[in-house]
C-alpha cells in the first residue's frame, strides 16, 4: 500500500501488486528489518510466558531464532508447550505483517523426543516432520566438526559446474548461443561437428569465419577435447602467454630497455642499497650480527652451523625477518605515502622485536637477562622452563 502525498495532504492510496524480485540488491534490507521485528516479538514474549523453554544448547546464549539468506530457523525445547508458544507468536507476527508461514515449506526436526510428544507438537503447529541430519546449502547442519565426506555433495556440484572447458571459457551469452544452436554445454566437438559432412552449424560459420579454414577434420571417437593454440603451422597447448606472443608486434631491443626493465636482486633490495644498508647497520647492533656486513651472502653464511635453539640466534633471525618485511613494506608505501627515514624504520623494527620477545617464554638466566636488557625489556621473565 502506498499513500499519495500532494501539497502536504494525503489523498487515498494505491495498492502494491508486486514486490522485490529474488536476487534484487535491496531484498536483504527489508528482510532484515522485518526479521528484527519477529526477533523482538519472540524475545519479549517468551520472557513473560513461563511455558516456553529454550533448547538446551541455546539456553546460555538465549538464542531463539536465526535468519540467513531468506530462511528462518527457530529453536526450542522439544515439548508441546514450547512449540505452542512459538506457533502463537508466529501467528501474532502474521497478523501484524501479513507474512503467514507456509506449512508446505516449513519443517519440524526432532532429536531425543518421544513419539507421543512428536505427535502433539505436529498437531499443534501443523507442519511437516523432517529427518536429521539437515542439509542446508548442500552441507549438513551438525553440532560436531564436519568431515571431508560431509562436503562431498557440495564439491560434486561445484565440480560439475567448473570442470568442463565449455563452462570455463563460455560466457552466459555464449552458452545461450550454444543452446540455441541445438547443443548443450555438455556437448563435445564431435557432437558439434556435423557427422554427415565437414560443415559446422551455419550460424557458427557466419559468426566465426575461421571455421571455414578447418577442413578435412578427422575426429577420434571417445577422445577427450583439448584446447590448443595454432601459431603458424605449430599447434601447442593454449596459454595467455602464447596468445600474446603471437599477436604482439615484434621488433629489435631498444637502447632504453634496461631503463624500463630494471631487475633488482633480493640481496641488493633488502640489504645492499643505500637505504637498506643504513637500516641494517642500525638494527644489527642489537644482535650478535653487529660485525656482519650488509651483504646477503654474509648474513646467510652467519647462520650456517649455528645452534637453532640458542636465544641469540633466534633473535638474530627475527631481526632479519623483521628488517626484510619492513623494508619491503616501505618500498611499496613510497608510492602513496611519505618516506620513512632509516632511523624511524629501525625504531619500528625495534618496537616489533620488543613485542615479539616479550611474548616468548624465556628462562631466567644471566645470558637471557643480558639479551633482554639490550632490548630494554625487564621484568617479563620467570624461573619457569623456556628458551635459553
Amino acid at each position: 500500500m502506498c499513500l499519495q502525498h500532494i501539497n502536504g495532504n494525503l489523498y487515498g492510496f494505491f495498492r502494491g501488486k508486486r514486490g522485490l524480485r529474488k536476487g534484487c540488491p535491496l531484498s536483504p534490507y527489508p528482510f532484515t528489518l522485518v526479521m528484527e521485528i519477529l526477533t523482538r516479538i519472540l524475545h519479549d514474549d517468551v520472557h513473560v510466558d513461563p511455558s516456553f523453554r529454550f533448547h538446551y544448547r541455546c539456553d546460555k546464549q538465549r538464542i531463539i531464532n536465526l535468519c540467513f539468506a531468506g530462511d528462518l530457523f527457530i529453536f526450542a525445547k522439544g515439548d508441546v508447550a514450547s512449540a505452542t508458544c512459538i506457533f502463537q507468536l508466529l501467528n501474532k507476527f502474521a497478523r501484524m505483517s501479513g507474512l503467514i508461514p507456509s506449512p508446505q515449506k516449513s519443517t519440524v526436526y526432532f532429536c531425543n523426543v518421544s513419539n507421543h510428544t512428536k505427535d502433539g507438537i505436529l498437531s499443534a503447529v501443523n507442519m511437516v516432520k523432517g529427518t536429521l541430519p539437515v542439509c542446508y546449502l548442500s552441507v549438513p547442519l551438525i553440532s560436531t566438526r564436519l568431515r571431508a565426506r560431509d562436503y562431498a555433495p557440495l564439491l560434486d556440484g561445484l565440480d560439475n559446474c567448473i570442470s568442463s572447458w565449455r563452462n570455463k571459457f563460455l560466457s552466459y551469452a555464449g552458452r545461450l548461443q550454444l543452446i540455441n544452436s541445438g547443443f548443450s554445454t555438455n556437448s563435445s566437438v564431435d557432437d558439434v561437428f556435423n557427422q554427415e559432412g565437414d560443415l559446422w552449424p551455419p550460424d557458427w560459420v557466419d559468426r566465426f569465419r575461421v571455421l571455414n579454414e578447418i577442413t578435412d577434420t578427422v575426429l577420434t571417437a571417445d577422445a577427450v577435447d583439448q584446447l590448443k593454440w595454432k601459431s603458424g603451422n605449430n599447434w601447442t597447448n593454449f596459454s595467455s602467454r602464447l596468445v600474446w606472443d603471437s599477436i604482439r608486434t615484434h621488433g629489435p631491443l631498444v637502447a632504453w630497455a634496461d631503463f624500463i626493465w630494471s631487475w633488482d636482486s633480493h640481496g641488493h633490495l633488502f640489504f645492499e642499497c643505500t637505504y637498506s644498508s643504513q637500516v641494517w647497520c642500525r638494527v644489527r647492533e642489537w644482535t650478535c650480527l653487529s660485525c656482519t656486513a650488509p651483504l646477503w651472502a654474509d648474513i646467510a653464511g652467519f647462520f650456517v652451523d649455528k645452534p637453532v635453539s640458542s636465544l641469540e640466534i633466534i633473535v638474530a633471525k627475527l631481526v632479519v625477518h623483521a628488517s626484510t618485511y619492513y623494508i619491503w613494506q616501505e618500498r611499496n608505501n613510497r608510492i602513496f605515502q611519505n618516506h620513512a627515514t632509516p632511523d624511524s624504520l629501525a625504531a619500528i623494527i625495534r618496537d616489533t622485536m620488543r613485542s615479539r620477545l616479550m611474548g616468548h617464554k624465556l628462562r631466567k638466566t644471566p645470558r637471557v637477562c643480558c639479551i633482554l636488557d639490550n632490548w630494554e625489556i625487564g621484568g617479563s621473565i620467570s624461573d619457569a622452563d623456556g628458551v635459553t
